[in-house]
């Protein structure tokens, strides 16, 4: 066991830089478009907050309560925290690097290799639970770099706070968890293992996990439904060879600075205390190749080898003229800042379109989840329409009689659209508006009492099973959002309207438990 000397003045005052320039990236770019469909979910999901939810663990909607409560709703409020976090993972890159004997060329090559990533810069941007899984899996990794050089001493029980919260943001802390576990079984620090505060640690990770896994169990264990359909409708697009080429362009010319940092883990002498991270890596990609996992899935492990990777390139140019490693350290930044617009709202749509176009004649083209190439990043056209659609269904609602509005019931096909409108709906004087997609049936009312309805749809409706009639309001005319928000209103019940929609409201219900 060994302590680490501490960082000089200088390689303080740099990896503070690094910090301030991840938040200023993103603090200047946040608001450059529009909220992202799965943002609405989340913020919705903090208006009613429990111990789960269908789709994910509690904190994320947490933060996002925390974040509209003392800081507002706007857009730069709300990912707020999502730079915050961010930033988090520099420093602990930064930390770790220290752990494992890095000096100043250390934190510029591995902190500007996460900070330049077009793919963290992406989740930086957006509020989702993803951005916040890489700050936990980051921090437990360098808990556990720290623990191979110091002991268990003071790290066991911050392992178990960190893996426990890393549990209640996003559930696949349980495939790292388990990486790193059999990484640390295959090295020399498995000795780690016999010592009873690991298991300490696993069982502090337990007992925060406890009230969601309590959440899980009454409802029929959602998160394994929300598994088998991601795993029908999106997860059978998934190529292996398409999932281990994307590993190498995730974090574009990033790869310099991680695969020097794998191999060091792996095969080096000054890495072997550190070598149970290299093959958990191994592990996890062999796992999520195993289960067709998306490759964005393996981000979360990508900054402890960044970290490992700027000691190695430290190493590598300690005893040479600093002109060398000056020079990579441009061509990094450099070429990093030609793919920037991908990875950050920083053109507008209308030039990110040309600029997707020039890169696609380079192969570098546009897939979205339904295996199909598009204009634009699928992320980016998820943050165009919202306040459209809100503006149409508000204008066909006030359009209505006084009598016909305190009947009309504002219904979301999907959770975006319930998510949207409730979002806006203060702003433009609307009721709640309900759905029975995602956790939204958590929250609805057992029974609804309505006679007329306006419906937002992704999905063109030819009829209505509960009204005689049906008229197409309008639809989201921007080339650019993927969601076309389709308006329809509903009136003319069909005969037994109430007790028809209160069948269909608690067999949803039952469905997840409630």
């Amino acid at each position: 066991m060994a302590t680490p000397a501490a960082f000089t003045r200088q390689e303080r005052l740099l990896l503070a830089a690094l910090v301030a320039l991840k938040l200023l990236l993103h603090f200047f770019t946040n608001t450059q478009y529009g909220f992202h469909r799965d943002e609405f979910l989340y913020l919705d999901e903090g208006n009613h907050l429990g111990w789960g939810f269908l789709e994910v663990p509690p904190l994320t909607p947490l933060v996002g309560k925390v974040a509209v409560t003392f800081f507002g709703d706007s857009l730069f409020s709300v990912r707020l925290f999502s730079a915050l976090a961010g930033a988090g993972v520099v420093l602990l890159i930064g930390l770790m690097i220290r752990e494992m004997g890095g000096k100043r060329w250390a934190i510029a090559f591995g902190g500007l290799a996460f900070i330049l990533s077009p793919s963290f810069l992406r989740t930086g941007t957006l509020f989702q639970p993803v951005g916040f899984e890489h700050f936990f899996w980051t921090l437990c990794a360098y808990i556990l770099v720290r623990t191979a050089n110091r002991g268990w001493t003071g790290n066991w029980y911050w392992l178990g706070i960190a893996a426990g919260l890393a549990w209640m943001n996003k559930y696949s802390i349980g495939f790292f968890g388990l990486a790193l576990l059999l990484g640390i079984a295959l090295t020399r620090q498995r000795k780690l293992l016999a010592d009873r505060r690991a298991w300490m640690a696993l069982g502090i990770a337990f007992l925060i996990a406890i009230p969601n896994l309590l959440w899980q169990w009454q409802h029929e264990f959602p998160v394994v439904h929300h598994m088998t359909e991601l795993a029908q409708t999106q997860l059978v697009h998934v190529e292996s060879a398409g999932f281990l080429m994307d590993q190498l362009m995730m974090q574009f010319v990033g790869f310099v600075v991680w695969v020097p940092g794998l191999l060091w883990l792996l095969f080096s002498k000054p890495g072997q205390p550190f070598r149970f991270l290299g093959f958990a890596f191994l592990i996890l990609l062999a796992l999520l190749l195993l289960l067709s996992g998306k490759s964005y899935y393996s981000l979360g492990a990508y900054p402890m080898l960044m970290a490992a990777g700027g000691v190695a390139l430290g190493h590598f140019f300690e005893n040479k003229n600093r002109v060398w490693p000056g020079l990579l350290l441009g061509w990094l930044v450099l070429t990093d800042l030609l793919i920037l617009p991908l990875g950050l709202p920083v053109l507008p749509i209308e030039q990110m379109e040309k600029y997707c176009d020039r890169l696609a004649k380079y192969g570098e083209e546009q897939r979205w989840e339904d295996g199909n190439i598009h204009p634009i990043p699928q992320d980016y056209a998820d943050m165009f329409g919202w306040e459209e659609t809100a503006a149409t269904v508000a204008e066909k609602y006030h359009s209505l009689p006084a009598e016909k509005q305190a009947t009309c019931l504002i219904y979301g096909g999907s959770y975006v659209h319930a998510g949207l409108l409730n979002y806006y709906r203060k702003k433009y004087g609307l009721p709640e508006a309900v759905s029975l997609n995602s956790s939204y049936v958590l929250w609805a009312p057992d029974s609804l009492h309505f006679d007329n309805m306006i419906l937002v749809d992704d999905t063109w409706q030819d009829s209505s099973t509960y009204f005689k009639h049906q008229v197409f309001v309008d639809s989201v005319q921007y080339r650019y959002a993927r969601d076309p928000g389709y308006v329809f209103y509903r009136y003319g019940p069909r005969a037994h309207l109430d007790s028809l929609v209160t069948v269909r409201v608690r067999a949803a219900k039952r469905a997840v438990g409630e």
